[in-house]
């Protein structure tokens, strides 16, 4: 149970830190998942050492890609083939295989609870946008890869639970953090 007004990173940190696993996921409550053995392709990635977090293909209710990976674009975080439809090659068929991303969303990211913690875990300085592209960011600093399968589907309602909107103080901080590598 969490008390209080929403505070994604509060909320998650409280439960990263009430789990007992080896691996903890992140998983918003407006999610459904498409794939049977969305876990197990995941996890496959999440064991390896130099593996930080991974992330699904996330995708809206019409079936366009959602989320396939975070990356920069002119200095702003952005979802790579965002509003692409599902089948999407990308370039150099890229969107059909898992790859390297700068980050991966909180909606569904997998990640080794002691890497959670080394790092410091979801900051409170970001309680409802960019705490997962700083986590990734944090982990990225730390030497370790972000992963993103497309193995693993998800229908992600986005923000259907809650207010979808980027306070423009949370992304003027992540770009002061962050700046460098978007």
């Amino acid at each position: 149970d969490f008390d209080g007004p929403f505070h994604f990173s509060r909320k998650v940190n409280q439960g990263v830190l009430a789990a007992s696993g080896e691996v903890v996921v992140l998983l918003n409550d407006d999610t459904e998942v498409r794939t049977p053995g969305w876990l197990e392709a995941m996890l496959l990635y999440a064991l390896d050492p130099h593996v930080g977090a991974v992330g699904a293909r996330l995708l809206f209710e019409d079936g366009r890609i959602q989320h396939a990976g975070v990356v920069g674009v002119g200095g702003n975080p952005g979802h790579a083939y965002h509003g692409f439809a599902a089948d999407t090659a990308g370039h150099g068929a890229n969107a059909l295989v898992p790859g390297d991303f700068l980050a991966v969303t909180g909606a569904c990211l997998m990640t080794r609870r002691q890497l959670f913690l080394d790092v410091g875990g979801l900051s409170s300085w970001f309680p409802a946008s960019y705490n997962d592209l700083d986590y990734c960011c944090k982990l990225h600093g730390a030497g370790y890869r972000i992963v993103a399968t497309p193995d693993a589907v998800l229908d992600h309602f986005e923000s259907s639970s809650r207010d979808g909107s980027v306070a423009s103080d949370e992304l003027e901080l992540i770009r002061r953090r962050w700046g460098r590598w978007l």
